[in-house]
């Protein structure tokens, strides 16, 4: 029985069979002697098991004195006021970690597409060279960089199967100078998250060269900008064309305090990506490099810029899918 769902159960008895149906299906058919089922001489009582409590809601409850088909119970089920079906999709966050400089690529499991993905810096105290170099979609993978010091970085992948086939793709812009680029995804497909990849002088993040600002969800495209500096960079956008009815949604909060920001989905939503604002421009020193931006289980987005005075927009992507 899946969790955080409505379930349809029906117990039959009757011509020495005991038959159970979850949503409408047959679970369970067990040869009992009619003799064997007993009618209760007290209450009637559910979920109250002394030892195996039962944690949840019952919606509704029938009872009938006679028994019933299995064209009845299906009936009953799809007619249901709860919705039961599965879900369309089902969601994973993954995570690899090195200590080790270089690039490190996750992937999601097998039968899972890739909708986004984020990087944790885990050193705490930073210098110019151990920021965020990339932290980008790569094929059904992600891919992240801390730069050229030393590695410490955990990265992670949001992925979700899903019923049916959902093809998704990947845009680049490329950019060359101070200001936002914006990888826009194509018609009939939604954006589900992004990235950055920088290049040359600026590609391990000097803060006083580059002036990093941040990569954000932009409409159905995915922004990023390198700030005031010579950038030379490309903006990703993860595109795929959702399940019929999907619909995705932005959330975002400003900080101007140390520490990180966590968003939540709202409910029925499930987190796919997100991003993160530095609006310290004017002071791109050590302690205002990024350290996070990363989704949490299914629902949630972290962020955070540096040790002490921040000042930065934490972003989530939700979609209902």
């Amino acid at each position: 029985i899946s969790r955080h769902r409505w379930t349809h159960i029906a117990v039959v008895t009757g011509h020495n069979r005991v038959k159970l149906y979850i949503n409408g299906r047959l679970n369970r058919n067990v040869h009992m002697p009619t003799s064997r089922i007993t009618r209760p001489r007290g209450p009637l009582v559910f979920a109250a098991h002394p030892y195996h409590p039962a944690r949840g809601h019952i919606g509704q409850f029938r009872y009938t004195d006679h028994y019933v088909g299995s064209n009845t119970v299906r009936s009953w089920a799809r007619n249901s006021r709860f919705r039961t079906s599965s879900p369309r999709a089902v969601c994973q966050t993954r995570r690899r970690s090195t200590n080790h400089a270089g690039v490190l690529r996750v992937g999601p499991s097998h039968g899972y597409t890739t909708l986004g993905g984020g990087m944790t810096n885990r050193i705490n105290h930073f210098n110019r060279l151990t920021t965020f170099e990339e932290s980008m979609p790569e094929g059904n993978h992600w891919r992240c960089d801390a730069g050229a010091g030393p590695g410490h970085i955990d990265c992670y992948v949001r992925a979700c199967r899903f019923r049916q086939h959902v093809p998704c793709t990947i845009r680049r812009s490329h950019f060359r100078g101070s200001g936002v680029s914006v990888a826009r995804c194509p018609g009939g497909y939604t954006m589900t998250s992004g990235g950055m990849y920088t290049h040359g002088r600026s590609r391990h993040f000097r803060a006083r060269e580059s002036g990093f600002e941040g990569f954000w969800p932009h409409g159905n495209g995915f922004a990023c900008d390198m700030g005031f500096g010579s950038g030379n960079f490309n903006c990703y956008a993860r595109c795929c064309k959702l399940p019929r009815g999907s619909r995705c949604i932005n959330r975002a909060h400003r900080s101007r305090h140390s520490g990180g920001i966590t968003l939540s989905c709202p409910s029925g939503y499930t987190v796919t990506g997100g991003g993160v604002i530095n609006h310290r421009r004017h002071r791109p020193d050590a302690s205002n490099v990024f350290k996070d931006a990363r989704p949490i289980g299914n629902r949630h987005y972290h962020c955070k810029v540096g040790i002490h005075r921040g000042d930065f927009t934490c972003f989530a992507r939700c979609c209902k899918i």
